[in-house]
């Protein structure tokens, strides 16, 4: 039986553990299910991942270096962006259904889930700014997938 269990734990016992829930329901867990079960301890992680896809319209294939450049350049100047001892890429990684997609991975050091959705927002701000004004690169977002006859059909928002 799988059981994901998410909250704080408040208290250890003999025979079970207590784990507060985001609901704030206690929910109690047999030890011996964490014998063989991995454990995420939130409280000591030093970093967030945040991960990305920016999806290009076809017709911009031949900025897509500059557009890799330039959010490589965007995210260096966010404080804490730690670009020395995590992962940090940027790169084109596939040609979509409908776009070319450009993938981004980075770590933020921070612990605050606040902080990170803080700082997600700035950096979404200071790529489409930098990106869209100066190279006039288009963006594309899909807004339904239908078939109709046995074929696919793309609603695209460019």
């Amino acid at each position: 039986m799988i059981m994901q269990v998410v909250g704080r734990v408040e208290r250890v016992g003999w025979g079970q553990t207590r784990i507060r829930g985001r609901d704030t329901r206690p929910t109690y867990v047999p030890n011996a299910h964490f014998v063989q079960t991995a454990v995420t301890n939130m409280e000591r992680i030093t970093h967030r991942k945040f991960e990305a896809t920016v999806p290009i319209r076809f017709s911009d294939y031949a900025l897509m270096n500059d557009v890799i450049n330039r959010i490589k350049d965007r995210l260096k100047n966010i404080a804490k962006l730690d670009v020395l001892s995590m992962p940090f890429r940027v790169s084109f990684v596939r040609v979509g259904s409908y776009c070319l997609e450009i993938e981004i991975t980075c770590y933020f050091a921070t612990k605050s889930i606040d902080e990170y959705l803080a700082l997600q927002q700035v950096r979404w701000i200071l790529m489409m700014d930098g990106l869209v004004d100066a190279l006039m690169v288009g963006w594309i977002v899909a807004l339904m997938d239908g078939w109709m006859d046995g074929r696919c059909l793309h609603s695209v928002l460019v």
